[in-house]
């Protein structure tokens, strides 16, 4: 299963919150920071990942996203709770 990263600026809460329940429709997913989340998911390129998100929700241009594979990168960190450390170690 590959694992990517989804880091995302959108200032208005109540599309942020559009966002967030999108991630989480992916059913397999960990929240890093409120703007930082990782979900896992076979079949898909990063860059369908990044279109279904942008298809559920038209990014404007004070909006940011960008959607990263990581399956296959080396990750090291500070201070994450232990069962996402854990989850992405999966």
């Amino acid at each position: 299963m590959n694992t990517y990263l989804i880091i995302f600026q959108i200032p208005d809460e109540n599309r942020r919150l559009t966002m967030i329940n999108y991630i989480k429709e992916y059913g397999t997913w960990a929240r890093i920071t409120d703007n930082v989340w990782c979900i896992k998911n076979n079949g898909k390129t990063t860059a369908e990942i990044r279109d279904g998100f942008t298809a559920k929700l038209t990014l404007q241009s004070t909006e940011r996203l960008m959607v990263v594979n990581m399956t296959s990168s080396a990750w090291a960190s500070y201070y994450l709770p232990k069962e996402v450390a854990d989850w992405l170690k999966e």
